[in-house]
């Protein structure tokens, strides 16, 4: 039996990947659409994507980047199944690694400046905050249950050569914590765009990228609007 042919399994696309998620539980968002489009990918050789889910922004990124390869962390086992197959189901399993562990943990299982971009969609909501989810995929996806900000940053910075990027998506409101992490773990923030629902409302959504070891200087990019 295939992925496919399980109870619970639906097979979604998105630009030019197709992509097995689970029928109830955790689905990818347009969150992680705009942070592929917001990523500069030139000469990047070597991508870590962390907090990988079902591989959705490991997959985006191997569609327009062949000389790319990733390696794509998850510590929920279920997600991490489904990024190994939906990397097979596009022909990316030679180019997409995935690893089923803890971000916290990285320096177990992924060497030190070893890579040229990080990526991330992270849990969005601290601890006690908004209203917990039932499913424990969506709420561990969704809530810094098992990795805060800071400890993201952290996992970055570590990973990624002196002049390398990380591109991260999270809630505007958040931003000011958001910049302060990241300048703490020495990545220096450089380039920033909000996401609106509309023209007239506020942003809810910010993608950010931070160099590591970079010079001060944001450039703050004409706003991404949904509708």
């Amino acid at each position: 039996m295939t992925v496919g042919q399980m109870t619970g399994i639906t097979l979604d696309s998105i630009k030019s990947v197709r992509i097995y998620q689970r029928k109830s539980g955790y689905k990818f968002s347009m969150d992680a659409v705009w942070l592929d489009d917001f990523v500069r990918a030139e000469n990047v050789v070597q991508c870590v994507d962390l907090g990988t889910g079902s591989g959705i922004i490991a997959l985006l990124l191997a569609s327009r980047c062949p000389g790319m390869s990733i390696t794509a962390v998850e510590i929920q086992p279920g997600l991490a199944g489904l990024a190994r197959s939906n990397a097979a189901l596009n022909g990316y399993d030679e180019r997409i690694s995935v690893i089923e562990a803890d971000i916290r943990q990285h320096a177990g299982f992924l060497p030190a400046a070893s890579a040229d971009l990080v990526v991330s969609n992270p849990p969005y909501k601290k601890p006690g905050t908004g209203r917990p989810n039932p499913d424990d995929e969506r709420l561990i996806a969704r809530h810094e249950v098992h990795l805060s900000f800071k400890e993201l940053c952290a996992a970055a910075s570590r990973l990624l050569k002196y002049g390398g990027s990380f591109c991260v998506v999270h809630l505007a409101e958040r931003l000011a914590e958001l910049l302060a992490e990241l300048r703490a773990a020495r990545l220096e923030p450089k380039r920033a765009r909000f996401v609106h629902p509309a023209a007239d409302r506020a942003a809810k959504t910010v993608l950010i990228e931070a160099v590591k070891g970079g010079r001060p200087g944001l450039v703050i990019e004409p706003p991404l609007i949904q509708d």
